[in-house]
């Protein structure tokens, strides 16, 4: 149960680094969310955003 609730803490927090998108990208795998983990659509969805919201598009582009 506490296992539980701490990965979906982490999965639930929004990403204030690339380090803690990188954290999240750990724990979804460890945990094996892709596998019927209860908010694994969710989990994806709100990665996508935080990588999104901290990925500067601009640096793809000047490279």
């Amino acid at each position: 149960m506490a296992y539980s609730a701490s990965v979906d803490a982490i999965l639930f927090t929004p990403a204030e680094t690339l380090a803690d998108i990188r954290l999240k990208i750990d724990v979804m795998r460890e945990a094996e969310i892709e596998d019927g983990w209860w908010c694994a659509k969710e989990a994806i969805a709100l990665l996508a955003i935080d990588a999104e919201r901290l990925i500067d598009p601009t640096r793809e582009a000047a490279t």
